[in-house]
């Protein structure tokens, strides 16, 4: 058989670049199970981008002027996540009370870039963050990200009370089977006293200080699932490199 043509229903905001990347296989079937096959395969990546909130195929046979005797139509049928996405939810345990407000912009440029925003506010630890990550079209595993967060949280126990401000910076990109994250930070830390009765050791170290690390994961995984894997390895090697400026 032959794919003559593949539709898709749904789109809105999504460029059709970084679809056609991740349907291009489906013209290269040459049979009817090989079809379906191909089919299922550019579903998955479809989902696996985060931007759909559902995908279904339909395959059907070609109809038209130019239909071929042994031609096929192949339909996807999308919706699109909406602009804004929003969660809220609190949490309770370790002595510990906190509320979490989350909102995301998921295919902000249609290219499956996402920002994220997520405030977290505790009894003894408040943080926020916003992140942006952004895929290279066609290679979902070769991706980039950036943050901004700020955290402080206190340790009554050691009459601690620290604060970090950081931005850090990420790319992930596969060699052969193996998967690599090199990713930058920087963090501006204040550590304070909580009550007179700190340490001599935690007075020392009140004030504020810079650090900045440059890290390498390198990820080797061949287990048949990362959630209850009946076979396979998984290897992780980390370099770490750190230089404090003050």
């Amino acid at each position: 058989v032959v794919v003559q043509h593949v539709h898709f229903e749904g789109l809105g905001r999504t460029k059709d670049d970084i679809i056609m990347y991740e349907i291009s296989d489906v013209f290269k079937a040459k049979n009817l199970i090989d079809v379906m096959r191909k089919s299922h395969e550019a579903r998955e990546k479809l989902l696996r981008l985060g931007i759909f909130r559902q995908v279904e195929v339909l395959i059907d046979t070609c109809r038209g002027d130019d239909a071929l005797p042994n031609g096929l139509d192949v339909t996807f049928e999308v919706t699109e996540l909406r602009r804004l996405t929003g969660s809220y939810n609190t949490m309770v345990g370790n002595n510990e009370g906190s509320m979490v407000l989350g909102l995301k912009f998921p295919n902000l440029f249609g290219r499956a870039e996402k920002v994220t925003f997520q405030f977290s506010y505790g009894t003894k630890e408040t943080s926020y963050g916003l992140s942006f990550f952004k895929p290279q079209p066609g290679n979902f595993e070769r991706n980039f990200s950036a943050n901004v967060y700020k955290v402080t949280g206190q340790f009554p126990w050691s009459s601690l009370r620290e604060t970090d401000r950081g931005i850090s910076t990420e790319f992930n990109f596969p060699i052969w089977k193996t998967s690599h994250t090199l990713k930058w930070e920087g963090v501006w830390r204040e550590l304070g006293c909580l009550a007179r009765t700190a340490s001599f050791s935690v007075r020392e170290e009140s004030g504020h200080s810079l650090k900045s690390s440059l890290s390498h994961a390198m990820v080797i995984d061949s287990r048949n699932s990362s959630i209850l894997p009946r076979r396979g390895a998984l290897l992780k090697i980390n370099q770490v490199v750190l230089h404090h400026l003050g």
